[in-house]
């Protein structure tokens, strides 16, 4: 068996997918029981290879069972106050108006616990030196999954650096601050704590983030900056990776040369520096991987043998994985992993295919190809993680790239430097301040062509097994002089095409997302033919004089990522049913961001700019109102019962439009904030309803029992905020809700909830399986 740690990583990677998804036990059986037999029926698979892959299967299952387990340390205390004691095991860092860190407990209520929290303290000016001792009063909270089409997996990033629950802190002066430990780890974390706030002092905010990013693995960039970096396809740079490290292994070979150091201490040395480096970024996967894989080419060197970056590469990923097994459904790992993996399989090949077809490769076309490569390897990771694919990054990483790597080098000569020596600091800083400003502006500038960012879901097989043949056939992996190869190529192509096609003539199911918007509402309708219509959009609705907070857009957070992982590049239609901000922001945010044919809202709208466009139709709707879209799907509008001028906010909700979705024999019930009012307005000429989307997030003025009798549905979605400060939704409506008989699904528990229809059958799912 010709490099066993491939197929030593492979079976790795099988007993943690195994784990993640909860695999019942028979099926960790079955690879045991299939390679065990190998040796014996092919005399080329050594029984010592066997061994290994086994014993890294059996290793992996041990460390990634216990991980992936329902158990957590902390389940017994989720959101109860409690008294939490804890040592401060990572550097703060200031995102905003908020400070993070993560707490290695100690103590729960004066009971001795095991394990990590992410703490939030809502002020950016307390800064805790790592290994200081804590102690404050609290709730421990679960951290949410994925709860919406395209969205971030936070728990499942916390697992992957070990961290079991999340705590916020509204006032960091209530928290008791002790001397705590010492250790070699948490006084590197001191060092790169002081290093930041050299940053801090001697460059411009801008500068500072690009250098604390790529120096010291701090991710506090101004978003702006960060959004620039995204749009240009250089976001990469910004994470602590096999690149910066290879900058640090050169240096550091160059000064051991330089002070004329045999090459048997190389190692030794090379290893105390990568691993104070690692400690300094945090112990990154990607830094891990490529410190290992550096100490492996030193160390091959060193003993005259012939490196081999596959079994370097999968050396790395075991050992990595074997101490954090979440770490293989991250996105960094991913990318990292398949970006290097492509450059080893790829790039040699292209260079020799291209200078046998054309000519003797140089620098330019060297360095696209390296680009190419690396953007083809990472092609499938970030398509489904981040549902783009930046074309631009095909000539931006050529100019950035490298200046990164001269600023790093920069960087790490001339910050220590400036810690030691603070009065020379504004000397020493301004070359690394020039480069880091040249940075800045190539990266602004590419962002421009953001146009060349394409959108859109994740690949499927059929498309990655194209990808993946293509670029074997490129790279001249296929003998095509071969009646075989031929045949292979020529066969393996047109099936999958022709599966692709095979698939997208299949007539689809009515698909209504509820989407989990926080305090707001927002479902998606995708039709049979292709339409897309969306009913409400979220938002932040802002109450009385408090200051509006600072916060991610809702369709920058929910609503593109679900729309272009759903690969959706145009909406039909989208429907306000009344103007108040947790319905509406969101649509207006949407509107610049992507075609929408037609608007429809319940009365005149009050936003001015969004009347007086003139790219977009705006049409009021009243009951009566029927709309088709041409696929066997109706709209049918049943209040207001006439159309209405512009209203203040108190009087939006009696005019919420209710609008009722028919396909087939099924039919759904959107009611916006409705009350009362409506509902006894409309309850005589109701029809029974298969799906409700309760009205006013599950408030007292809703949802009456004559009402949900009325309707009788099998399905209601009520669409409400985790921990929000109403009440909502009420145990009144969740009792008249159980009485009905209909089944109960909460975004605030459940995440996204998601119905299918063909017109006659029905099927949900939810996005966190929590009642």
């Amino acid at each position: 068996m010709k490099r066993p740690l491939i197929y030593a990583f492979a079976a790795l990677c099988c007993a943690i997918l195994l784990a993640g998804f909860g695999a019942p036990f028979f099926l960790y059986v079955l690879l045991p029981v299939a390679l065990l037999p190998l040796p014996l029926i092919f005399k080329k698979v050594r029984p010592v290879s066997v061994v290994l892959v086994l014993a890294i299967y059996m290793l992996g299952c041990a460390a990634a069972i216990p991980v992936f387990g329902n158990e957590n340390p902390f389940e017994d205390f989720w959101d109860q106050p409690v008294l939490l004691s804890g040592i401060v095991d990572s550097v703060p860092s200031q995102e905003g108006e908020k400070t993070r860190f993560v707490l290695k407990l100690q103590e729960i209520n004066d009971m001795p616990v095991s394990g990590k929290v992410m703490v939030t303290v809502a002020e950016n000016s307390v800064n805790y030196t790592p290994g200081a001792a804590l102690s404050f009063d609290g709730e421990i909270s679960e951290p949410a999954g994925r709860r919406n089409p395209g969205g971030f997996d936070y728990a499942l990033y916390l697992k992957a650096k070990g961290i079991d629950g999340q705590v916020y802190l509204k006032n960091g002066e209530a928290v008791t601050v002790k001397p705590g430990l010492f250790s070699p780890i948490y006084a590197v974390y001191g060092i790169k704590q002081y290093l930041s706030k050299v940053c801090d002092k001697f460059f411009t905010p801008s500068q500072s983030g690009l250098i604390k990013g790529i120096l010291l693995g701090d991710n506090t960039m101004d978003d702006e900056v960060k959004a620039s970096f995204r749009e240009a396809g250089v976001s990469h740079v910004l994470a602590i990776s096999g690149l910066h490290v290879g900058y640090v292994y050169a240096l550091v070979l160059w000064m051991l040369a330089l002070l004329g150091v045999r090459r048997r201490y190389h190692l030794p040395v090379l290893a105390v520096c990568l691993l104070f480096y690692i400690t300094l970024t945090g112990f990154s996967p990607s830094v891990i991987r490529a410190a290992l894989m550096c100490l492996a080419l030193v160390g091959g060197r060193g003993m005259a043998e012939t490196y081999d970056a596959l079994n370097g590469l999968c050396m790395a990923g075991i050992v990595i994985l074997l101490f954090q097994p979440a770490q293989l459904f991250m996105a960094g790992f991913q990318l990292s992993f398949s970006a290097v993996l492509a450059i080893v399989l790829f790039y040699r090949p292209l260079l020799y295919e291209y200078g046998r077809h054309i000519k003797a490769p140089g620098a330019m076309v060297s360095s696209l190809l390296l680009t190419f490569c690396a953007t083809l390897g990472t092609m499938p990771a970030s398509l489904y993680h981040f549902h783009t694919l930046n074309l631009v990054a095909l000539i931006s990483n050529l100019l950035v790239v490298p200046l990164v790597g001269v600023l790093l080098v920069f960087a790490l000569i001339t910050v220590p430097l400036t810690a030691f020596i603070p009065a020379a600091g504004g000397l020493f800083c301004l070359p690394t301040a020039f480069i880091a400003d040249c940075v800045l502006f190539l990266t602004n500038l590419f962002s421009k062509f953001s146009w060349l960012v394409l959108h859109r879901g994740a690949m499927t097989l059929a498309e990655l097994l194209i990808l993946v043949l293509a670029a074997l056939l490129l790279a001249g992996y296929f003998n095509l002089n071969k009646k075989s190869a031929r045949y292979f190529v020529g066969i393996s192509f047109p099936l999958l095409l022709l599966v692709i096609f095979g698939i997208s003539l299949v007539r689809q199911p009515l698909k209504v997302t509820f989407l989990d918007v926080g305090q707001g509402d927002s479902a998606l309708v995708e039709t049979p033919s292709g339409g897309v219509y969306l009913i409400d959009g979220g938002g932040y609705e802002n109450y009385g004089n408090a200051p509006r907070k600072e916060r991610v857009p809702i369709s920058e957070s929910v609503l593109l990522p679900a729309l272009y992982a759903k690969s959706i590049q145009r909406i039909d239609g989208v429907f306000i049913s009344h103007n108040h901000a947790d319905h509406a922001q969101g649509i207006e945010e949407l509107l610049t961001e992507i075609p929408v044919g037609r608007i429809y809202v319940s009365s005149k709208y009050n936003n001015e700019a969004l009347l007086s466009q003139n790219k977009i139709p705006v049409e009021v709707l009243a009951k009566g109102s029927t709309l088709e879209s041409g696929d066997g799907l109706s709209f049918e509008v049943l209040w207001p019962e006439s159309k209405r001028e512009a209203l203040a906010d108190e009087e939006q909700n009696d005019v919420s439009m209710l609008l009722r979705l028919c396909y087939g024999s099924r039919s759904f019930l959107f009611t916006g904030d409705a009350g009362f009012q409506a509902e006894e307005a409309i309850v005589r000429g109701l029809h029974e309803t298969d799906v409700l989307k309760v009205g006013h997030h599950g408030s007292r003025f809703s949802t009456s029992p004559e009402f949900l009798k009325k309707l009788n549905p099998s399905l209601a979605v009520i669409s409400v905020g985790r921990y929000n400060s109403f009440g909502h939704p009420t145990n009144e409506v969740l009792e008249n809700i159980e009485v009905s008989g209909a089944v109960c699904k909460r975004t605030d528990k459940n995440g996204a909830v998601e119905v299918w229809t063909d017109g006659k059958n029905l099927s949900v799912r939810s996005y966190i399986d929590k009642d």
